[in-house]
């Protein structure tokens, strides 16, 4: 993460934290994702 430049941190419901190596399914979809990180209003170029 460090090296995409993602400076915000984000809770993780343990619901998700299963422990794979790779997220299996999106908790929430692509676009609503790219609206959330716009609305944190940081440093990521999204």
């Amino acid at each position: 993460m460090e090296k995409r430049v993602y400076n915000h941190k984000s809770n993780l419901n343990r619901k998700y934290a299963v422990g794979l190596k790779k997220q299996k399914e999106l908790v929430d979809s692509y676009r609503k994702q790219i609206k959330i990180l716009q609305g944190k209003k940081c440093d990521c170029m999204v």
